[in-house]
């Protein structure tokens, strides 16, 4: 007879939900740091929906306002789910997406990043790149 904790853990997908999708179960938090705003950026939060070794998803919401980036500590995927966002490189090309759009901002960008209309963000991170910058930037550890 085995014990219970000799049982393999059971690894499974994990679903965003359509809460934490839509921003009914986001978490406020404190402002970004005053050297890296352009333009106040009220309100924001955010809700890490997984967490594992290598990866870090999350869902993050911002009131219109512009942030500075430079060299960006890590890689960000991005699919918008509402709200707009431009982003403009310190060469001046400018970006602009919407709704439904996905990219990607590679490590080490630098330029503005501004929201638009109740931004709202799918993000996925390399965990120790976005741990290590949220604890540079908010305090967390």
């Amino acid at each position: 007879m085995s014990n219970a904790d000799d049982q393999p853990r059971l690894i499974e997908p994990v679903r965003l939900s359509q809460a934490v999708a839509g921003g009914t179960e986001l978490e406020h938090f404190e402002p970004w740091p005053a050297g890296m705003q352009q333009r106040r950026v009220g309100r924001h939060a955010l809700k890490v929906w997984f967490e594992g070794e290598h990866l870090t998803a999350m869902v993050y919401q911002a009131e219109e306002g512009q942030l500075r980036f430079e060299s960006l500590p890590y890689d960000e995927h991005v699919y918008v789910l509402s709200g707009g966002a431009v982003l403009e490189t310190d060469a001046g090309e400018r970006h602009d997406y919407g709704p439904g759009d996905v990219f990607v901002v590679p490590k080490g960008w630098s330029g503005t990043w501004e929201f638009l209309k109740d931004y709202r963000e799918l993000v996925v991170f390399e965990t120790s790149s976005v741990n290590a910058a949220m604890n540079a930037w908010f305090g967390w550890e």
